[in-house]
């Protein structure tokens, strides 16, 4: 329910996309309804939070009826399909209902990571290091090196909202002790 990601679902407080369904993990939900939880925010969070929980109770108010609530899975547990060939994986920390997606068709996989990072230069790298827009900063940090490893180790490309373009790639352990993760963007070829 980030501002960044829904910002597009209401317009004129109607509803832009009448007939499609909007689908939630339950702590995310909860987290951006419930009013009071702005006020366990640090200060400085607080004030720059005020603008997203307006915007995501208007979408949550607006389109009430489209909301569709699932519960995702751990990424070390079995698949849980929310939408035939999408699953929603846990990545909370950054909110606390924050959630990845794996996507699958025939033998394709996609693992979108949605707010994992935003400084893709230092996280992959440290993925201990969190930003203030981090509810959960440690959880956001044990999250973070949870899903590169996941990653890493599947083989599973990855889509990286707020990496710089390219924002597909794969993710790969770094043979430096010093540093987590090294991203390799994909590469596409015209009519492949």
């Amino acid at each position: 329910m980030h501002p960044d990601h829904i910002g597009g679902l209401v317009q004129g407080h109607k509803t832009v996309f009448p007939n499609a369904t909007i689908y939630i993990a339950e702590k995310e939900k909860a987290f951006w309804t419930d009013s009071t939880n702005i006020e366990t925010l640090s200060n400085p969070l607080k004030k720059i939070m005020k603008g997203p929980f307006e915007k995501a109770q208007e979408v949550l108010t607006v389109c009430k009826k489209q909301i569709a609530e699932f519960t995702p899975r751990d990424v070390e547990k079995e698949p849980k399909e929310i939408l035939p060939g999408i699953e929603a994986i846990v990545a909370y920390g950054h909110t606390p209902g924050h959630t990845a997606y794996l996507l699958q068709s025939e033998d394709k996989c996609l693992l979108v990571l949605g707010d994992i990072f935003h400084v893709s230069e230092i996280q992959l790298a440290y993925p201990e290091v969190t930003l203030m827009f981090d509810i959960d900063e440690n959880q956001a940090a044990k999250t973070r090196r949870a899903i590169f490893e996941y990653a890493a180790t599947t083989m599973i490309p990855v889509m990286a909202t707020h990496k710089p373009a390219p924002h597909f790639g794969t993710l790969k352990t770094a043979s430096s002790e010093k540093e987590s993760h090294i991203f390799t963007p994909l590469q596409f070829t015209q009519g492949a």
